[in-house]
């Protein structure tokens, strides 16, 4: 089911209206979309809400799913970023996938997928794509 932009450009200005959840989903969709900056903007807003409402367990996932964010940003050849990323997604043992509809899989499984050069390769145009909120402002 896609989001509403208007329900992103909120969550975007008024993080603290929205529970970790609802802000972690909604980077999964901008992420899913392409918009990078966008979701990792709303990723970073999911990880402090996070805090606040002592869910570890998210957190590491959220943060993860920002690291793989920030990755995508940069060019397939920035192995820095894409082994930050798969670092951290090998110390969890499950994570939302970044494809809609984002469901719950191993960890593993996400990091063969993730690892594929064939996928980075596919996505790095999007990184390029300018964001929901460049366009909005």
């Amino acid at each position: 089911m896609p989001v509403s932009p208007l329900l992103r450009k909120v969550a975007f200005l008024a993080p603290r209206l929205f529970p970790a959840a609802t802000l972690h989903r909604l980077g999964l969709f901008a992420l899913a979309a392409g918009d990078i900056r966008g979701a990792d903007a709303l990723l970073e807003g999911a990880a402090l809400a996070c805090r606040a409402e002592y869910e570890t367990e998210r957190l590491a996932r959220v943060r993860v799913h920002q690291l793989m964010a920030r990755a995508l940003a940069h060019s397939p050849r920035d192995w820095e970023a894409s082994s930050r990323a798969e670092r951290a997604l090998s110390r969890l043992e499950w994570i939302e996938s970044i494809e809609a509809p984002f469901e719950m899989l191993d960890a593993r499984t996400a990091l063969a997928t993730w690892a594929s050069p064939a996928r980075a390769v596919a996505l790095a145009p999007r990184a390029l794509q300018p964001s929901l909120f460049d366009r909005a402002a």
